[in-house]
């Protein structure tokens, strides 16, 4: 039972691309594997060719009354019957348009997930130091859903942050779009590759 923080992930990758004898990589990071990406960047930038960001942030506001508030946001990851929360918490990551079977093999694979290694995860994921507002300097693409909550000035967030990037918004997909559109998914990542010259 260890904390979960974005360094240990970042940390973690490091280590099997040492073991693997690689220098440099192309991350992709969906959700939270999208801080976690980007910490690899921070701490690692000479073994980061690019990265390809799927529905998260690149730039957030985390106030200190929004970390105080966390406490009890993450407190019902811990209950005994928090199964209940759970489910209606990721429940509303889906749309109408979300295959059923995609959103119950997702809500299962979280539910099966250790409590301590979650409630860790989000703890750590809303620190304030996760969510500084440095540059990227390697090519980024970033897919994100059209949904309510994507904030108007999203493009410009993305470039403020990173200059070589190229921004992709799906309609009719939920949170985990790249399981619900694997195809167009698969097909944006080889455009973004060969735009960059990573592949022919």
């Amino acid at each position: 039972e260890v904390s979960y923080s974005m360094d240990l992930y970042a940390d973690s990758i490091k280590a099997v691309m040492n073991q693997e004898k690689i220098d440099k990589a192309i991350l992709i990071g969906h959700s939270m594997g999208v801080s976690v990406a980007r910490q690899f960047y921070r701490r690692y930038p000479e073994n980061t060719q690019a990265l390809v960001m799927v529905d998260s942030f690149l730039k957030f506001n985390v106030t200190p009354e929004m970390e105080k508030g966390m406490g009890n946001f993450v407190a019902s990851f811990k209950k005994e019957n928090s199964e209940a929360f759970i489910r209606m918490f990721l429940s509303n990551m889906f749309v109408k348009e979300s295959p059923n079977e995609i959103k119950e093999w997702v809500i299962t694979q979280m539910l099966a997930a250790p409590t301590h290694v979650r409630t860790s995860s989000i703890e750590n994921l809303w620190k304030r130091a996760v969510w500084i507002d440095d540059t990227i300097d390697v090519p980024v693409l970033v897919i994100r859903a059209k949904t309510a909550q994507l904030s108007p000035d999203t493009a410009e967030n993305v470039k403020n942050v990173a200059a070589n990037s190229k921004l992709e918004i799906w309609e009719g997909v939920g949170h985990f779009l790249h399981l619900e559109k694997p195809d167009k998914f698969n097909q944006s990542l080889m455009t973004f590759f060969k735009e960059q010259g990573f592949i022919e």
